[in-house]
């Protein structure tokens, strides 16, 4: 549960940044990872997502 949670955090931290940078410039296009698929409690939720 705990790896699940900081996988939690990383992902809303990463999609926070990027709604930020979207704001700030549109015309630069970068991919960013988004790591919600390491984790264990998608994973098992991987049903109902």
């Amino acid at each position: 549960i705990n790896k699940s949670l900081t996988t939690l955090g990383k992902v809303i931290a990463t999609l926070a940044e990027m709604s930020s940078k979207h704001r700030k410039s549109r015309s630069e296009k970068k991919p960013d990872f988004i790591p919600y698929r390491d984790s264990v409690l998608t994973w098992l939720l991987k049903e109902n997502l």
